[in-house]
């Protein structure tokens, strides 16, 4: 008998082969006409039945490993195999000094700025909501103020969900919010709806001292994009009795839409300690930052590995690099390089440069690089230290000449130079934005000129600058 040639999974090419095969000499089908219609559909079904097969095959087996999967859900599942969960939506953090007056009427010597106290801010136009995430006491100072320092406020909604718990299966409570912050999850757990002192359980990060009564739970993204919260079961963390209740609070944030936010309004208003008048300043850093949106599936293939190589502790510079791009969301990219690399060795140093994930500024604030050094120092080892520095930027601009024919386009040549505006933004972000980025002419060139169809060609000249002096590349 004849054999196919299986590795042929175009359409086209099954069908040559199977009429190859019943047209063979000897064949009792080779006396056939198979372009005749009723033996050319049958040859179709065929040929579609072994293609849609071999494609199903090919995605499936795609789809298994986490470097070629195309769909999200697969790649979070084959991240998870790693012990890795994507960050969510971040939300941009603000750290002011917020200055109360005290009634005349009230003798109350200290107050405390609840939960969800509320900010109103404006940035392009468009008003968003900062409110605080746990509560906050201070005493009453020499000038009858109530004065908070250094208080954290985050953009977003508090929303709060309930699930009672039924252990006749295994349960997962889940977040129906796709831009939710997890960072700002709290979870407590109820014995009874009236219930006034409820347990709250902690994000599980290791295995270190954990046993069956540990108060922790376990976050992962389901399928379908949301964050589910799952509970220990009685030998790893401790296991929920059925009809407790579980309630989940946390913040819904519009991510880096209110990155840059410079003045605050103090929303909540007067009560019966204090006035409506509030003063509010910000302190170092002087905007809002830290937004981001939720991990892409691209940036989760790069650091599920990773992540997984580094088993959350900072020894090589990958370590660093993972460890940082993973967990600091006000980093947009991270270079580390060890200090015997140096112009001048310091062995026993790791540099570290971070290029903010906010476009609008060029280093990290003093409270960001801040929040870098004590989450590091919590995973280095003794013998190796940190250093952050300052990334030194190198910028190009250009003047760019095309010719177009007219013929081949109905827009007109404004709209063509706003495309090619487009294109040249489009290349700097896909190509430049980024340490490892490199920078060549004729891709810059072949970009331009696939804008449209009826760019016939184009030239620019290029000029970089950095902080001290510009100088031209001719081209």
């Amino acid at each position: 008998m004849a054999q196919f040639n299986t590795t042929d999974l175009d359409f086209d090419q099954i069908k040559t082969n199977l009429k190859n095969h019943f047209a063979r000499t000897g064949s009792a089908f080779a006396d056939f006409d198979f372009e005749g219609s009723g033996l050319s559909s049958l040859l179709d079904i065929l040929a579609y039945n072994t293609h849609y097969n071999a494609v199903n095959a090919h995605m499936a087996m795609n789809e298994s490993f986490l470097d070629s999967a195309q769909l999200r859900a697969n790649v979070i599942s084959r991240a998870k195999l790693l012990g890795y969960t994507p960050s969510s939506k971040t939300s941009p953090a603000a750290t002011i000094n917020l200055t109360l007056t005290r009634k005349a009427t009230s003798t109350a010597a200290e107050y405390t700025l609840l939960r969800g106290t509320k900010f109103r801010t404006v940035v392009n136009d468009v008003t968003y909501i900062f409110q605080t995430v746990e509560d906050t006491t201070v005493g009453l100072s020499l000038t009858d103020k109530f004065v908070f320092e250094n208080l954290k406020i985050f953009q977003g909604t508090q929303r709060t969900v309930e699930y009672t718990v039924d252990n006749s299966e295994f349960q997962k409570f889940i977040i129906n919010y796709s831009n939710v912050d997890t960072s700002t999850l709290n979870v407590v757990v109820l014995g009874t709806p009236e219930d006034l002192t409820p347990d709250t359980y902690t994000k599980f990060t290791t295995f270190t001292s954990i046993d069956s009564s540990s108060q922790i739970y376990f976050l992962n993204e389901n399928g379908d994009g949301f964050f589910d919260v799952s509970f220990g079961d009685g030998v790893l963390g401790k296991k929920l009795s059925s009809l407790d209740i579980v309630r989940l609070n946390f913040l819904v944030t519009d991510g880096v839409d209110s990155n840059g936010a410079t003045s605050f309004t103090y929303v909540s208003g007067a009560d019966e300690i204090v006035t409506g008048a509030a003063t509010i300043t910000l302190v170092t850093g002087g905007k809002a930052a830290g937004g981001s949106e939720k991990e892409s599936m691209a940036s989760v293939k790069f650091n599920a590995p990773l992540s997984f190589i580094s088993q959350n502790r900072a020894i090589t510079a990958e370590d660093f690099k993972t460890l940082i791009t993973q967990n600091i969301a006000s980093a947009g990219d991270v270079s580390v390089w060890g200090g015997e690399d140096n112009d001048v060795p310091n062995f026993g140093e790791v540099n570290i440069s971070i290029r903010p994930a906010d476009t609008t500024q060029l280093t990290l604030t003093d409270l960001e690089k801040a929040e870098v050094e004590a989450f590091l120092d919590k995973r280095r080892v003794i013998a190796i230290k940190p250093v952050l520095r300052d990334p030194l930027y190198l910028f190009l601009y250009f003047e760019t000449f095309f010719k177009f024919d007219i013929t081949k386009t109905t827009k007109t040549r404004e709209e063509l130079v706003t495309d090619v505006r487009s294109t040249i933004s489009s290349f700097s972000d896909n190509n430049l934005n980024n340490f490892d980025g490199i920078f060549r002419y004729s891709k810059f060139l072949e970009a331009i000129d696939d804008t449209n169809v009826a760019i016939t060609g184009s030239v620019a000249r290029l000029y970089a600058y950095n902080h001290c002096r510009k100088f031209s590349i001719r081209k």
